[in-house]
């Protein structure tokens, strides 16, 4: 059994669990993830298994975002459909990202960047990005707590994102890089 394939057989079923867990539609799943394996044999293959599973588990979920835009089931601002979908995003990308061999070092690194970021932040600033992107409260709930406008939480988390923003850019680590969009999406 060549690499494609074999990576046809160990992975087209989580990835149409998984795209099927976005658009709740099992045969649009199945489509999609076929659709993703055919890119995929056209455009890359080659790579070793590893960054290959990472690759189609990332392509499907962009497919599967797509295909809800195209179909208006999203809004192009509005991504709040991702919170419904968070603990199975994070079940799959522990089991796409997170069994290489050198994943203890990259968590490491991504954790000490956002300490980092969260250490320049004002006290109040990291307070209301904390209880949003990490303890997964509401603007509401938050403001409420803190006895401050949703107005005044929104700015705060907008802060935080533009110096999450600003350290990507200025880091070379796709994994940082990838939590900074989980920031930016809300799936922290």
């Amino acid at each position: 059994m060549n690499t494609f394939e074999s990576l046809f057989v160990n992975y087209q079923p989580r990835l149409v669990t998984y795209a099927d867990s976005i658009v709740k539609d099992h045969s649009i799943a199945l489509d999609m993830v076929q659709d993703t394996f055919f890119t995929f044999w056209k455009k890359y293959s080659g790579q070793d298994e590893k960054s290959s599973a990472r690759l189609l588990f990332a392509m499907t979920r962009n497919r599967c975002i797509n295909y809800l835009k195209r179909e208006r089931l999203l809004n192009y601002v509005d991504l709040s459909f991702l919170d419904s979908i968070q603990k199975t995003e994070k079940l799959f990308g522990l089991d796409f990202y997170y069994d290489a061999p050198d994943s203890p070092l990259i968590r490491k690194e991504v954790e000490n960047q956002v300490e980092k970021v969260l250490s320049l932040l004002p006290d109040r600033c990291r307070e209301v990005f904390v209880m949003s992107r990490f303890k997964g409260m509401k603007n509401r709930e938050i403001a409420e707590m803190l006895g401050i406008s949703q107005t005044a939480v929104e700015k705060h988390i907008r802060r935080a994102l533009a110096s999450f923003t600003e350290e990507a850019k200025e880091q070379n680590s796709p994994a940082f890089s990838w939590f900074v969009l989980s920031l930016l999406i809300g799936c922290s």
